[in-house]
């Protein structure tokens, strides 16, 4: 669904599927698509989310830094 919108946006040549992932052509970036449950206006708890986001991001790049896609 997510490639899909890609290319509705004409963006979609630059990504592929792999193995049921959305990632860059270059294998460099996997993307990931959120629908969060907090409003828009729950900045405090928003913040947290993002924080662990970024915390799960660092543990992941450090974990697959030298393994190939």
């Amino acid at each position: 669904m997510g490639l899909n919108k890609l290319q509705e946006l004409n963006s979609g040549d630059d990504f592929q599927l792999k193995d049921g992932f959305l990632i860059t052509k270059d294998n460099s970036k996997l993307l990931l698509f959120i629908n969060p449950k907090l409003a828009g206006t729950e900045t405090e708890k928003s913040q947290l989310f993002v924080e662990k986001l970024e915390e799960i991001q660092q543990q992941l790049n450090q974990e697959f830094k030298e393994k190939p896609i």
